[in-house]
């Protein structure tokens, strides 16, 4: 499958007309729609400015890569690429770059191209970017206009042996997603997936029922999964039609697992990135330290750490150690030799919100933000946290240990009663739901001031009696860590055993984005921790989305009189589903909040976003207030 792009050249920074005259190739800025574009797909080169038109056709030699102008390309840079502050853009300044093979054709003014039926396309109503996908109509049209093809070139050869080479950390995406199957089952699912696109080249729909189908899984993770496939540049999409890319064509020839792993770290930041860490074993908080230190990345939790090492298990480039930890196998020290790694950086601050989003707005608490109340006793989450992690190792106070655990399950929302002494449970939590939904767990606390508990320390008989004691059905053991045995024991008899450094994950990420106590009873299933962390992803993902999409709209209200979802999804560079911009569109407009008004299909702003955050706040409280008088009255 071949696709159009529309490929921007402002007159200011680069001469377009002197390159085209002189060159057959530039090797092209490509900062949005990086991971769709592939060999010889199309390219229709467009100049902006007061003398806009097109101005030539190309063809992609290759997929994009972080790179360097051509040499031959030096003489016709005017002016040096954003954020730089003077002279000409250097040789070592590398962005991702796709080499198009070009050909000059006749002018075609702006005038003429917004007669037709490009004259709502986005690069003439909002030209923000330098790329611009066209279908095949708008593509049909474009030929006509300048009647000539473009360049036959075939693109360059896949060398033999020869890996993926990386975007520019910039356009490299931030997260991973799981897929079924299990990390044994990672592979199998992924051939079987890239095998049907192959042979039914499924619309958006289809793909999607088919994975639910074939996986039993939610609608949700279908979509989050073949969006996860387009930015790894396994699929993409035209005209809402799935097809393979090279790469994906590569693999499935191949079964390539050197291949698989580099066109991941390719696309995704902090993939080969965390092999490098692994030169010595450790474990995943140390490697989301060292990924926040090293490459800025803020991540609350260790999912994103785990959804990375599942891949490179199902791959046989990591393993676990019997301590417990992550090391390179043979097999990933020798692919580590051969990937090119993003040198470690600075931190950068803690993401702010978009530039567009109004400061008032920007420090508005999360909705629901008033109905998480600070760990009293200790002022703060961290103060809370490094408490407990003193105090797991203090054997000679274990009750100082049994309050902490009450006071950190009380901060993620539980109701929880200290009891302690002998034949009771230390802890027991109430979780205050809808009835059929409500649950209750007992909690023992165990100290040791060495790395583990020793296996006879859980008196498993105790627990069952405890529960049945405090009609509870849940039951959780905390200490800084387990062995194995321990585990496995545990797991016969249906009972959660949580780190420490568990504990303390869950209250930082609870702290930056709140979930229910519905979500926090997987806490008692096995300790599945990474089922909350991957929930909180996607709380945050909505957050996110909503003041992103919100910015939007503040930034284009002096430009536009109403914006539709769609307009949005360009807008945001197409990184979230129409629908999920719809729903927050929807809630934005909902009469408890009128951030919005409903204009015909689309949407405009109704008011300063300050009087928005204000009503946020004023909800918040009044939720907080009426939960409280609520619990007085029981």
């Amino acid at each position: 499958m071949v696709r159009v792009w529309l490929l921007q050249a402002n007159p200011e920074r680069y001469d377009i007309d002197g390159a085209l005259g002189a060159l057959d190739r530039i090797n092209w800025r490509v900062p949005q729609h990086t991971a769709e574009i592939d060999v010889d797909d199309i390219a229709v080169l467009w100049r902006s400015g007061r003398k806009a038109g097109i101005v030539g056709l190309g063809r992609m030699l290759s997929a994009p890569a972080a790179d360097i102008c051509f040499p031959e390309e030096k003489p016709f840079l005017r002016q040096p690429e954003p954020g730089k502050a003077t002279g000409s853009e250097s040789e070592t300044d590398r962005v991702t770059r796709a080499p198009v093979g070009v050909r000059r054709t006749g002018f075609v003014p702006k005038q003429e191209v917004a007669s037709s039926v490009l004259a709502r396309h986005h690069f003439l109503r909002a030209p923000m970017g330098t790329v611009f996908p066209l279908n095949t109509a708008e593509w049909s049209t474009v030929r006509m206009l300048v009647a000539a093809d473009p360049p036959q070139e075939q693109g360059w050869d896949h060398e033999q042996g020869a890996l993926p080479r990386p975007f520019a950390w910039q356009e490299r995406s931030g997260r991973v997603h799981q897929i079924p199957g299990g990390v044994a089952g990672y592979e199998a699912t992924l051939r079987k997936v890239l095998a049907h696109v192959r042979d039914a080249s499924p619309g958006q729909p289809a793909l999607h029922g088919f994975l639910i189908r074939e996986f039993a899984i939610a609608a949700s993770y279908a979509e989050h999964m073949t969006q996860f496939l387009g930015k790894a540049s396994l699929l993409r999409w035209s005209e809402s039609t799935a097809a393979l890319t090279h790469h994906a064509e590569h693999w499935l020839a191949t079964g390539d697992r050197d291949y698989l792993v580099a066109l991941l770290h390719s696309r995704v930041r902090f993939v080969g990135e965390l092999l490098g860490e692994l030169r010595q074993p450790t474990n995943a908080m140390a490697l989301r330290r060292a990924a926040h230190q090293h490459y800025g990345m803020h991540w609350t939790t260790a999912a994103q750490i785990d959804r990375r090492r599942y891949w490179l298990e199902a791959t046989s480039m990591v393993t676990t150690t019997p301590r417990g930890l992550i090391a390179l196998t043979e097999a990933g020290r020798s692919l580590l030799d051969r990937l090119e790694l993003e040198p470690p950086h600075p931190p950068v601050p803690q993401a702010a919100p978009p530039a567009a989003l109004p400061a008032a707005l920007a420090q508005a608490r999360p909705l629901g933000s008033s109905l998480v109340s600070k760990p009293q006793a200790h002022g703060t989450v961290e103060q809370l946290t490094a408490d407990l992690r003193e105090a797991s190792k203090d054997s000679a106070n274990p009750s100082r240990f049994e309050q902490l655990i009450k006071d950190a399950f009380a901060f993620l929302g539980y109701e929880a009663a200290w009891i302690g002494g002998s034949g009771n449970p230390d802890v027991v939590l109430d979780a205050r739901l809808a009835k059929g939904e409500q649950y209750r767990a007992v909690v023992e606390a165990k100290t040791t001031s060495h790395e583990a508990v020793g296996e006879n320390t859980v008196a498993f008989r105790a627990i069952r009696s405890h529960m049945r004691a405090h009609n509870a059905g849940l039951a959780a053991v905390v200490a800084p860590g387990f062995p194995g045995r321990l585990r496995e024991w545990a797991a016969d008899e249906g009972v959660s055993l949580v780190t420490v450094d568990n504990l303390v994950e869950l209250l930082r990420q609870h702290e930056s984005v709140p979930l229910g106590l519905d979500v926090y009873r997987h806490l008692f299933k096995g300790s599945n921790v990474g089922e909350i962390a991957a929930c909180a992803e996607e709380q945050r993902r909505w957050l996110e989305l909503t003041a992103r999409a919100l910015g939007a709209m503040v930034r284009e209200a002096g430009t536009e009189p109403h914006l539709l979802a769609r307009d949005l999804y360009h807008f945001l560079q197409r990184e979230q589903p129409p629908e999920d911009i719809e729903v927050v569109l929807e809630t934005l407009a909902a009469p408890v909040l009128g951030v919005l008004d409903k204009a015909g299909d689309g949407y405009q702003i109704c008011e300063a976003p300050a009087t928005s955050a204000r009503r946020l706040r004023v909800l918040a409280d009044l939720i907080d207030a009426s939960s409280k008088e609520a619990m007085r009255h029981e």
